[in-house]
């Protein structure tokens, strides 16, 4: 157990429009963020997001209402309206949304961050899941801040195709890289994936936990996947479904069921 500020937090942040972690709730992310101009207009095709105003004023302006929001107040964007956050003076929030949101959905810009980069600590507080995860004679420099202790490595040629597969059926976040490996997330998990300039293409066996294994698995398919077992019900609860990508990853993919 772990209390937090959230408004502290905020008012900590040196970088206005760069939200940060501070909360893990289920599978969600509880974020705070300093505000003061306009973001981009956007939308979330899968996930509703919720604002709450720690101080200051914030407008969301949408295709078909604005609402303005004062200290306390609290507006949900439902998924897949397109909106655009305005803050006229400096503006501190509390944001609650699905881990695979992305930022700025699939609208890139200057502002954008990656949930990597959302996860970073911050040095006036420390950081949430940095604290969690360690204890304090393991805080130190051998592994990112930010990251679990263990990563997947995936070799492929395309590697390109392959990440804009992970964005497009995991709501993967995270930039391409041509001189390194790309760090891609989904929600906590963190894959590096690579070309094969100097290795061999080697897939891997992965498990991954979705909202909706069903709604995965069909998007999956459309993305170029081949089916390996339709989504069902396993004897230990999940219900999961299992793909092949063409790069030969395996793929399943798994809703927990309690």
């Amino acid at each position: 157990m772990h209390v937090v500020s959230p408004k502290d937090i905020a008012n900590a942040l040196t970088e206005l429009w760069s939200p940060r972690v501070v909360a893990e709730l289920d599978d969600s992310y509880v974020k705070v963020a300093k505000l003061h101009g306009t973001l981009a207009w956007h939308s979330h095709d899968d996930e509703d997001e919720l604002f709450y105003v720690l101080s200051g004023r914030l407008r969301i302006e949408m295709e078909q209402t604005t609402v303005e929001l004062a200290a306390g107040d609290a507006f949900v964007v439902p998924k897949g309206v397109r909106h655009n956050p305005v803050a006229e003076q400096e503006c501190l929030v509390m944001l609650i949304e699905r881990k695979t949101t992305r930022h700025t959905g699939s609208e890139v810009t200057a502002k954008t961050r990656s949930i990597a980069e959302q996860l970073r600590p911050i040095a006036s507080v420390g950081s949430f899941f940095r604290d969690q995860a360690m204890s304090n004679s393991e805080q130190s420099t051998f592994f990112p801040p930010g990251w679990p202790r263990m990563a997947t490595r995936i070799f492929a040629d395309d590697h390109e195709e392959l990440v804009r597969f992970l964005v497009d059926v995991f709501g993967a976040t995270g930039a391409l890289q041509r001189n390194r490996p790309s760090e891609i997330r989904i929600g906590d998990a963190v894959l590096l994936v690579s070309g094969i300039a100097e290795r061999a293409a080697h897939g891997a066996i992965l498990y991954v936990y979705v909202p909706d294994a069903d709604a995965t698995y069909r998007r999956a398919l459309a993305a170029g996947a081949r089916s390996l077992e339709a989504p069902a019900v396993m004897p230990y609860g999940d219900r999961r479904a299992m793909v092949e990508d063409r790069w030969g990853n395996t793929w399943q993919i798994a809703t927990f069921r309690g």
